[in-house]
């Protein structure tokens, strides 16, 4: 079996045209600009809220968030901590005895707020 030296390895220049990227820039602006979040319902989540984590659809979203979800489905537990995330989204950190987990506000349910 050949051992390969990585130097010997050619080197491939790609090069991007800067029409090209100036469209991505555009269509990135475009997107942040019409992206809207409910930070409204995110507000109404606080630290040590009592939240339960909603059973997953399968076809409303990507199948690692689905996955992910399913793990933490119908449990309940305490939010620890509120991130603050791109484009103004809130995501929250929930802790259910020990295990931690981290679920933006549409995949929670409040329970009950612990004061």
């Amino acid at each position: 079996m050949k051992q390969l030296d990585l130097f010997s390895v050619p080197v491939v220049e790609v090069t991007v045209p800067p029409s090209k990227i100036d469209d991505f820039d555009q269509q990135a602006d475009d997107l942040i600009e019409h992206t809207t979040c409910s930070v409204l319902n995110d507000y109404t989540l606080k630290v040590n809220n009592l939240v339960q984590v909603l059973d997953p659809q399968k076809s409303n979203q990507d199948i690692e968030d689905y996955y992910y979800l399913k793990k933490f489905s119908l449990k309940i537990g305490t939010i620890t901590k509120i991130y603050q995330c791109s484009y103004q989204r809130l995501s929250y950190e929930v802790d259910f005895n020990g295990t931690v987990g981290v679920f933006y506000s549409k995949d929670l349910l409040l329970m009950h707020n612990k004061t």
